[in-house]
Formats: structure tokens, C-alpha cells, sequence
């Protein structure tokens, strides 16, 4: 029958916080048959389901539901300070960014092709004729934001 063991550390020591401790140069988890997923349940909204990375045992990057529903990314450069970097409500899936985006910069020679990059994709012409400019690719060619003029 089912049984349960309250600690386990496998090449490490479990605590009464991290009750499974594994140091291990990787750790596989694989399907039986099918897929596999990793489910990481909290017990309220306001709590705390995520993964988080370290340095040092300092946090360093952490995405999840982290105080709320929603999905939060977010990075720290030390462990006490964190940027918040990205949030997808979970209502709507609206993406949210904390900061301005920052689109790929290139000379108009260098630009990649925009059919390769796909319809949508945009970049940042610094040296188009009538000066910098946004562009983006109708799926054939990269045309100017501001007036939708193909980039020459």
C-alpha cells in the first residue's frame, strides 16, 4: 500500500523546509508512456507557487503565481532587490511588461530578411534615410512605422 517518508536527501540533506534535498548535476523526470508535467500546488491566491533560481543560495530570477494568480517573471542582482519584469493576467492573458520593450537595433544593410523574421516581427533602423526608425515586417519586406514605406 501507499507508504510515506518524511525526509529525503539524495546526495544532500533535507530539512523540514526542503523535506526532498538532490545534488545532482541533473535531475531527469520523464513520462510513462505519455507526457509529464511538474505541478507545484499553493494553498491560496496570496500565496507563493514558483521556481526559483539561485546563485550562492541567493535568489536570482523567479517565475510563477507569486502573491496572486497571475505570472509574474522577475529577476533580483542580489537577492533583497527584485525587477519585476513581465505579468500575464490570468484573466484576460494580457502580457505586461514593467519596463519600455527593446527591439533588435540594426543598419539598414544588416537588416535580416523579413520574410525569415515573419509578418509582425519589429525591429529598430538607426540609420534609415529621414533618420531612426521602427519597422516591421509585412512578411516580404520591412516597412517604416511611420508611414509604412518599405525600408531602402
Amino acid at each position: 500500500g501507499p507508504s510515506s517518508v518524511a525526509l529525503i536527501g539524495i546526495n544532500a540533506t533535507a530539512d523540514t523546509t526542503s523535506r526532498l534535498a538532490v545534488s545532482s548535476a541533473a535531475t531527469l523526470f520523464s513520462h510513462e508512456g505519455a507526457g509529464h508535467q511538474h505541478k507545484i500546488n499553493k494553498n491560496a491566491a496570496a500565496d507563493t507557487a514558483s521556481v526559483l533560481f539561485q546563485t550562492g543560495y541567493s535568489g536570482r530570477a523567479e517565475f510563477g503565481t507569486t502573491g496572486d494568480d497571475d505570472w509574474h517573471v522577475k529577476v533580483s542582482p542580489d537577492g533583497a532587490t527584485w525587477h519585476e519584469a513581465l505579468v500575464v493576467d490570468k484573466n484576460t492573458g494580457r502580457l505586461s511588461v514593467a519596463a519600455p520593450l527593446k527591439v533588435p537595433s540594426y543598419a539598414v544593410a544588416g537588416v535580416p530578411s523579413a520574410s525569415t523574421s515573419g509578418a509582425g516581427a519589429i525591429i529598430y533602423v538607426s540609420d534609415e534615410t529621414g533618420g531612426a526608425v521602427l519597422a516591421f515586417s509585412d512578411g516580404s519586406n520591412w516597412r517604416r512605422v511611420t508611414d509604412r514605406a518599405v525600408i531602402s
